[in-house]
C-alpha cells in the first residue's frame, strides 16, 4: 500500500470539522499553538454559505496565520505521538460520563472528520476490549488509506497501558 504524500496528509492540518446537531453548529475550527499561546477561530458553514466555502476561508486564515507565527519547535505529529501513552497512534483509554473506562480508537480522514469506536473494559475485560480495538483500528487504517499496522503488534504495544488503566480504575 502506498503511503499518502505529506502534502495530502497536511491538507487540513490545524483544521477540524465541528458538527453539533444538538445546537445546530456546523463549520470548521482552526487551532494553532505557538509558544504556549493558542490561536483559534471558527468558520461556520451558515456564514460562508456552504461547508466548502467555510473550509476555504479556514484554509486561507490558517495559511496567513502560519506565515506570521514563528515556526513550530517540533513536528506536531511527533509531539502528538510523544503524548500518546498507549504506544499505538489512534488508541487510548477514555472514560465516559459515568466513569466507565473504554479502549477508544480514532483517526481523522482528509476532511478532518473523526472516525472512532470504543470498547468497554467492564464489558469485555482488558484483553478482549483491546483486541476488538486494535482490529477496529486496523480496519479504520485500511478504510482511510493509511499505513496499516499489524493488530498483533498493536496489541502487544498497548497491552500494559490498557491493563494498568483497567486495574487502576
Amino acid at each position: 500500500m502506498e503511503v499518502p504524500s505529506v502534502a495530502l496528509q497536511l491538507k487540513h492540518h490545524h483544521i477540524s470539522r465541528i458538527d453539533s446537531h444538538s445546537i445546530e453548529l456546523h463549520g470548521w475550527q482552526v487551532r494553532v499553538q505557538r509558544q504556549k499561546k493558542q490561536h483559534s477561530r471558527f468558520f461556520p458553514d451558515l456564514e460562508h454559505g456552504t461547508a466548502e466555502a467555510a473550509l476555504d476561508a479556514a484554509k486561507q486564515y490558517r495559511d496567513a496565520l502560519m506565515a506570521e507565527l514563528p515556526a513550530s519547535a517540533s513536528d506536531p505529529r511527533a509531539a502528538a505521538f510523544a503524548r500518546n501513552k498507549s504506544g499505538v497512534r489512534g488508541l487510548w483509554v477514555a472514560s465516559k460520563g459515568n466513569g466507565t473506562l473504554y479502549v477508544q480508537v480514532g483517526l481523522r480522514d482528509d476532511d478532518g472528520r473523526l472516525h472512532s469506536s470504543s470498547f468497554s473494559l467492564s464489558r469485555f475485560g482488558p484483553r478482549k476490549a483491546l483486541w476488538n480495538a486494535v482490529a477496529a483500528l486496523n480496519r479504520l487504517q485500511r478504510k482511510l488509506g493509511l499505513p496499516e499496522e499489524e493488530p498483533t503488534h498493536m496489541f502487544q504495544a498497548a497491552f500494559r497501558y490498557v491493563h494498568d488503566r483497567a486495574i487502576a480504575a
